[in-house]
């Protein structure tokens, strides 16, 4: 039915059937939600209506299905979006994934505001512009890695 034609769709070049996919984001059917919103999801273009699409979602199945497209190739432009589903006890695990792959492998941990201060330094912002001060508080340990010292 309209799942797998969606599914079918989700797999071609995303570049060709993206509007037809972004159509079905809002489907009453969670199955044509998830192919909808995976094969959007990896096509840099349409982060923003993924994570608008996201937002409202309630089931688990949609949520995990497009953390998992996200974790697969993570574009620039989904980062901090894979950030923010940290916070989801569903989609964690894909989105940490999904940050250690665009890491080079190199794991921060599943804290948000670790991986935030990461993505701050990649954009090439500086601590001071970027980040609030750091103490000494009980797992703030990994932002010092990653976070540029100011002099």
């Amino acid at each position: 039915g309209k799942a797998a034609l969606v599914t079918a769709l989700a797999e071609m070049d995303p570049g060709v059937t993206a509007n037809a996919l972004a159509f079905r984001v809002r489907d009453d059917d969670p199955n044509v939600r998830a192919a909808a919103l995976s094969g959007l999801a990896s096509n840099p273009a349409y982060v923003a209506t993924v994570q608008a699409a996201l937002r409202g979602e309630k089931n688990p199945k949609v949520r995990i299905c497009c953390a998992n497209a996200l974790a697969g190739n993570p574009a620039e432009a989904a980062l901090p979006l894979l950030i923010e589903m940290l916070n989801d006890p569903v989609t964690r695990g894909a989105a940490h994934r999904g940050l250690v792959r665009a890491n080079q492998g190199a794991d921060l941990g599943a804290r948000d505001f670790v991986w935030r201060a990461w993505l701050q330094q990649r954009l090439g912002k500086t601590t001071s512009e970027a980040l609030p001060p750091l103490d000494d508080a009980p797992g703030t340990e990994g932002i010092r890695a990653v976070t540029p010292a100011v002099e």
